[in-house]
């Protein structure tokens, strides 16, 4: 998954709307802070879809599919769900 600035600012966002610091982000998903450092300020070319998967677990009021089209949920046409399992599932409903 593309790391660009947008997902950063809206990750960033979510952080703060759901109130946790990156340390509690790197305790609760098991993601090293050094990692979630590289991701939030840009060093890392992409954000990998485990790490995704492992916020979403740590924290399920996490709204993904803002943080990954910038749109809430009313807001969409088709719709991005990722569900719990031990592989990461995308599944994308709506009009092509």
């Amino acid at each position: 998954m593309k790391s660009d600035p947008e997902i950063r600012s809206r990750l960033r966002k979510e952080f703060k709307r759901i109130g946790v610091s990156i340390e509690d982000v790197a305790v609760a998903s098991g993601i090293a802070k050094g990692t979630l450092d590289n991701i939030m300020i840009g060093r890392v070319e992409s954000m990998k879809d485990v790490h995704l998967k492992a916020l979403w677990q740590a924290y399920p009021m996490l709204r993904v599919q803002y943080i990954l089209t910038g749109r809430l949920e009313e807001q969409l046409a088709p719709s991005v769900y990722i569900y719990k399992s031990g592989v990461v599932n995308v599944e994308i409903r709506g009009e092509h």
